[in-house]
C-alpha cells in the first residue's frame, strides 16, 4: 500500500514561483485541490 502526498510534489513549483496556474478538466470539487496541494488560492 503506498499514499502519495501531492503537495511534497508541488512545493518546488510554488517555492520557485510567485504565481502558479493550476488548470484541470477535473479541478472537482475545487476547494479539495487547496488543502491536497497545500497553497491558499487567489481568484
Amino acid at each position: 500500500l503506498s499514499c502519495h502526498d501531492a503537495s511534497l510534489a508541488v512545493k518546488p513549483v510554488f517555492d520557485r514561483f510567485q504565481s502558479v496556474v493550476i488548470t484541470s478538466g477535473t479541478l472537482s470539487p475545487i476547494d479539495l485541490y487547496p488543502r491536497l496541494l497545500n497553497f491558499h488560492p487567489v481568484v
